[in-house]
């Protein structure tokens, strides 16, 4: 390739640039050298970065699930007191965005940080590390011995 063919081919860059919108610019830029794995942008995990924020994951405890698509886990913390020379566990809750609402609570779950979702929501269930163990008893309505248990049922003979 000659030193001619290389300005020629800056010079039809240059021109499909000065065509293109600033929006189309700045996205070209921002998806410059990002892998992408051959999948388009939905197929790959949501919510994730590819930079650092600062802080790592944390294991914590699902405490609540009333929210749709939102969970709250319990993080649990050792710090040192000097005075006392003791260890003291302080409790941290973390509001964290479960999409297809698969926690329960007791469920011991990985939470890595994102972008803000909400006003109190800034992480993400990266995983389920271990499932809380929930007995669930059998229904009173179910058992014809409860219906018959019941007061205030009226009984066939009467």
């Amino acid at each position: 390739m000659n030193a001619a063919e290389g300005e020629d081919i800056d010079a039809e860059n240059r021109e499909t640039l000065a065509q293109m919108k600033h929006k189309e610019i700045r996205c070209l830029i921002e998806g410059y050298g990002e892998e992408t794995d051959g999948r388009k942008k939905e197929e790959r995990r949501p919510f994730s970065s590819k930079r650092s924020l600062g802080m790592k994951g944390v294991v914590g405890i699902v405490v609540s699930n009333k929210m749709q698509k939102s969970v709250v886990v319990a993080v649990d913390r050792l710090f040192h007191n000097k005075l006392y020379n003791r260890y003291v566990k302080r409790t941290s809750k973390f509001m964290a965005h479960d999409e297809n609402n698969h926690c329960n609570i007791g469920d011991q779950v990985k939470i890595d940080p994102s972008r803000p979702l909400s006003k109190r929501k800034h992480w993400v269930v990266a995983e389920i590390l271990r499932r809380a163990k929930v007995y669930v008893p059998p229904s009173p309505t179910t058992t014809p011995t409860a219906q018959a248990a019941t007061p205030g049922a009226a009984s066939p003979s009467s």
